[in-house]
């Protein structure tokens, strides 16, 4: 079940957390770390995260496993040419 809402407002665990990046990714991490649920492995749950520019810098300061796609990779719109997905 998807639910648009912010994550002050959210109780529980959930699966995954996307969000458009309104933070770095370390303090976004810190707001909703709580909502995910445990799991061993990268696999079982994380952030979806869209941001543009250059990630790499936040992904070595936020220190976890995460994934980058280009979305200019898959849409041809010049809005997605420096738009990433982020999984953390």
């Amino acid at each position: 079940k998807a639910q648009k809402v912010r994550s002050e407002e959210l109780k529980g665990n959930y699966d995954f957390v996307t969000a458009r990046a309104v933070a770095k990714a370390k303090t976004f991490h810190h707001w909703v770390k709580h909502l995910i649920k445990r799991t061993k492995s990268f696999e079982g749950g994380g952030i979806y995260y869209l941001k543009g520019g250059d990630v790499m810098e936040e992904m070595k300061e936020l220190k976890l496993p995460y994934k980058i796609w280009e979305l200019s990779d898959i849409y041809s719109e010049e809005f997605f040419d420096t738009k990433k997905l982020v999984r953390f």
